[in-house]
């Protein structure tokens, strides 16, 4: 794995918002599941 300033084009990154959202839809489902969780729980739980 290369840092960030190694790779080709550093620091002009580019990015393709079709494929970003995917990733970004499992990211907020997970956060919401996450978060209703914790939202259930009382403070003797913590």
């Amino acid at each position: 794995m290369t840092w960030n300033w190694q790779q080709a084009g550093w620091p002009r990154f580019t990015s393709n918002a079709k494929q970003l959202d995917a990733f970004e839809k499992r990211l907020l489902l997970g956060a919401g599941v996450s978060f209703g969780a914790v939202k259930h729980l009382s403070e003797d739980d913590y």
